[in-house]
C-alpha cells in the first residue's frame, strides 16, 4: 500500500509508536521509507532507520516496535524497582552474548 508524499503512516505499540514516511533521497534519486520509533510521552526519536521499499520499512519498525513492547511487558512484570531508563548499546561484534 502507497502513500501520498508526506503523509505518515502510524503503528501503535504498547507505550511506543513508528512513523513511516516517504521521502526522496537526492542521492541516489530514488525513493526511500524512513521508519522511527517515539515514546508516546516524548518527542525523542529512540530509533530510526530507511528502507528501498514501503513493506521493508514497516517490517522493520514492527520488529523495533516489537522489541520495545516486550521490554515494557517485562519491566512491568518484574519484582523491585523499576529502571527508570532502558538504553540499547551497539557492541562490536567480538563483545555480543
Amino acid at each position: 500500500m502507497l502513500f501520498p508524499p508526506g503523509v505518515t503512516m502510524v503503528i501503535k505499540g504498547l507505550k511506543h509508536f513508528a512513523e513511516i514516511n516517504r521521502m526522496f533521497d537526492p542521492a541516489t534519486q530514488r525513493e526511500r521509507f524512513r521508519y522511527s520509533l517515539r515514546r508516546e510521552s516524548s518527542p525523542d526519536i529512540l530509533y530510526w532507520g530507511h528502507e528501498h521499499t514501503e513493506e521493508a520499512a514497516m517490517e522493520m519498525a514492527n520488529m523495533y516496535l516489537n522489541l520495545l513492547d516486550d521490554c515494557v511487558t517485562e519491566l512491568r512484570h518484574k519484582p523491585g524497582p523499576r529502571a527508570q531508563h532502558v538504553q540499547f548499546i551497539a557492541a562490536p561484534k567480538g563483545l555480543r552474548a
